[in-house]
């Protein structure tokens, strides 16, 4: 056979005649964001000598400067003596009445925080909901095997921690979904309703997650009326319009199964112009309760949620939310005026003595109350955003004017000490001398630190230390700026921001490599020499534009090549279709270079691009002396070995699997072929990269041929040569007469069809 591997010295590739096999596994978790290790020492350089001030040359003026040691202790015994007399009476007269305006911001923090808690889960709630729901009905999910749902329910759930439930309820009563019984413990519910018995078989599976990975451990069987169809969720989404995308939330309940208070969003899922059933997303409140506890853990008072007929959805003590009721023997939403927390119960009076309407509450409300020791407390009360559903915070007056009062008292004995004339001269002499120039000495560290050197000017002072040290940040940022055209500079700036120091070590990171090289470069390096390098400088200079342009570092030029990557040193959770829009743009360029050179002397330039997307190691790379940073692992071996692929399938772009999967629903490809990965047991599908899809996510009239060529090599993995030869015609003949992989691949068939022949 005539097999080829990714390899730049193997040209031969094997076919791939394996079914892929599915199976549950877990969705790999990466941490968004690591810390860099960092301790604020440099072990590497050696001890500095001790520093002797001396009197520099910079500029040569006789301007008159003094040393900071006497003009600080001349400001602090001016400012210790006078400034206390100018500020206290202002101060104490207008302390207590700024008490309630600062109690005002602080519950606006706080509903604020809160408010965007809520929002934050009901969104991933949602995205949930709708990735399902468009996953049903485009086709990417089948759903003529129902059983196959709880394996794309299970990853989502997993990833998601605040959902509860994903479920699926059908047109003939149905339930599909799994359930969240702890952070390490789930259970999927299969539900068969028969109409004849009224009644559904409801089949149980328990998993334990251990090691990223599901393993069941338990199953069951029992029959119980429930028809999904009788469902609130499912009523509600199912009357919706036929031509309506919208979800349904409905009203708090008591879960069955957690016994804790929760909501669920639900979404009529349509195929073919009829309903199919109905997505819902549970999720329990529990927390927003834990959100509320841990927030007034450093602060004052307390806050709750509650529902426009005034029951607790929400509270720091989630015990607090619900009651046992004697009559049903079920949980059921405590009202909080029948809460027995002292706070709650200032709240629900607040509530009652106004006549405030929580169902359609519209803005912020205040109110002062004083209990029964005369401590005096400010109610607010805001909407959520959501229903008609409200947040009440409860804050004491006392948290804030104990610590005041105690303050008065020490104040005054500065008081008498000071002269406001002093004071007045103190305040002058310090922003002159120290204030303004340290100013924009900071902000000179600052332009440094973020590598934006083109922003530190020279600050001149009276005060000689001061006008030493921006003497020196002046000299350093032009030192820095002789050598930063030798350093990629955004990645230099986001290193420095994060305090990430150079000290060799990497982490592992899910990223996108990037590799380019450029066709016949040997022989144009040949024919042009050294007035090759103008050009190539500018090439490689468009190309780097158009990389940073969709959020790329460039890694390295070696040569004519082009290594960069994604993903690193920040998160990019887009980066395999920033890289695949970088790719293409990229080569548009060189189209448009081509057509408007005119210059017989200048070369028109051809890339090959391969793009990868994997788990590699990210960091400095090297020795203590000199080092990278840069990417390592076998995605981007195999990133390199796309790019050169292209030569052997008459492409520009070429993108791995895993790219490909990141990307699918925002790209258009095609899959090429399947072929060895050198030092791989397993065999990989690798994609032509052939345009960006529209803005409607749909793929473009022109590019249906793609179907075509993919269905030839359908029949080609299936070694029925012939069939894959007529079709990959059909391609060059589509195409107008020219598809360089349906040629390649219409002489690997010749051969096969030649070598089993001959046998």
């Amino acid at each position: 056979m005539d097999d080829s591997t990714l390899n730049k010295n193997d040209d031969t590739e094997k076919p791939s005649n394996e079914g892929a096999s599915k199976e549950l596994v877990s969705v790999d978790k990466s941490t968004a964001v690591e810390k860099p290790q960092f301790d604020g020492q440099d072990h590497n350089s050696p001890v500095a000598p001790k520093r002797e001030y001396r009197r520099r040359s910079y500029e040569q003026t006789n301007r008159f400067r003094i040393s900071i040691k006497p003009s600080l202790v001349m400001l602090t015994v001016m400012i210790t003596l006078a400034t206390s007399a100018a500020i206290h009476f202002p101060w104490m007269y207008t302390a207590t009445s700024n008490v309630k305006e600062l109690v005002s911001k602080l519950n606006q923090e706080i509903i604020s925080d809160i408010s965007s808690e809520v929002q934050v889960i009901f969104e991933n709630a949602e995205r949930v909901q709708d990735t399902i729901a468009e996953s049903m009905e485009n086709g990417a999910v089948e759903l003529s095997f129902k059983g196959r749902l709880l394996n794309y329910f299970f990853p989502l759930l997993k990833n998601n921690p605040d959902v509860t439930w994903i479920s699926f309820g059908l047109p003939n009563g149905d339930f599909y979904g799994v359930n969240r019984l702890s952070s390490q413990n789930f259970q999927s519910v299969r539900s068969y309703w028969n109409d004849d018995e009224d009644i559904a078989d409801r089949h149980y599976n328990k998993y334990v997650l251990q090691e990223g990975r599901l393993f069941q451990t338990q199953s069951s069987i029992e029959q119980r009326k429930y028809d999904a169809r009788e469902r609130p969720w499912y009523k509600q989404a199912i009357t919706l319009p036929m031509e309506s995308l919208e979800s349904i939330w409905t009203d708090v309940y008591i879960f069955s199964t957690s016994r804790l208070p929760g909501i669920n969003i639900a979404r009529r899922v349509d195929k073919e112009e009829q309903s199919v059933g109905v997505v819902s997303i549970a999720i329990e409140l529990e927390r927003l309760s834990n959100f509320m506890r841990n927030k007034f853990k450093s602060k004052p008072g307390t806050a709750a949620i509650l529902r426009g007929d005034g029951s607790l959805i929400a509270f720091v003590d989630a015990n607090e939310v619900t009651y046992l009721d004697e009559i049903s023997n079920k949980p059921k939403l405590r009202p909080i005026s029948e809460s027995y927390h002292p706070l709650l119960s200032l709240a629900a009076q607040a509530i009652d003595q106004n006549d405030v309407a929580l169902e359609s509450l519209d803005g912020y409300l205040h109110y002062d109350l004083e209990d029964q020791n005369q401590d005096k407390y400010y109610v607010t009360l805001a909407p959520v955003g959501h229903q008609d559903w409200s947040i009440v915070t409860i804050v004491p007056e006392n948290a804030f004017l104990s610590s005041i009062k105690e303050n008065n008292k020490k104040l005054l004995i500065t008081i008498c000490l000071s002269i406001l004339a002093v004071g007045v001269f103190a305040v002058l002499v310090a922003r002159h001398m120290i204030i303004k120039p340290i100013a924009k000495i900071i902000h000179q560290a600052e332009s440094i630190e973020k590598f934006e050197l083109n922003k530190v000017r020279k600050v001149n002072s009276p005060i000689s230390e001061l006008d030493d040290l921006s003497n020196a940040f002046n000299k350093m940022s032009r030192g820095l700026g002789a050598f930063r055209k030798y350093l990629p500079s955004e990645l230099v700036q986001i290193l420095v921001q994060n305090d990430q120091l150079a000290r060799v070590g990497g982490i592992n990171r899910t990223m996108t490599i990037y590799f380019s090289d450029l066709e016949n470069f040997t022989t144009i390096s040949e024919i042009l020499g050294p007035a090759l390098v103008p050009h190539l400088s500018d090439y490689l200079d468009q190309m780097s534009k158009e990389i940073h342009a969709e959020n790329g570092i460039i890694d390295k030029y070696i040569g004519d090549a082009i290594m960069a990557f994604w993903g690193a040193p920040n998160v990019n959770d887009d980066q395999a279709v920033d890289a695949c829009r970088a790719a293409l743009r990229c080569q548009q360029l060189l189209t448009s270079m081509a057509e408007v050179s005119k210059d017989p002397s200048h070369p028109v330039f051809k890339a090959r691009i391969g793009l990868n997307t994997g788990r590699v190691i990210v960091g400095n790379i090297g020795s203590n002396s000199r080092m990278d940073y840069t990417v390592l692992g076998d995605p981007v071996n195999l990133a390199a070995r796309l790019e050169s692929l292209n030569k052997t399938y008459g492409t520009r772009i070429l993108i791995g699997s895993t790219t490909y999967e990141f990307a699918k629903y925002e790209v258009v490809a095609r899959k090429i072929d399947t072929v060895n990965v050198k030092g791989k047991d397993q065999k990989t599908p690798i994609y032509e990269l052939l345009a960006m899809r529209s803005h409607s996510g749909a793929i473009m009239p022109e590019y249906d041929w793609v179907n075509i060529y993919e269905d030839a090599l359908e029949h080609y993995e299936r070694q029925e040569f012939e069939k894959a030869t007529k079709l990959f015609e059909n391609v060059i003949s589509v195409r107008g007469g020219e598809d360089a992989p349906s040629a390649y691949m219409i002489e690997r068939c010749k051969a096969r069809i030649a070598a089993i022949t001959s046998l």
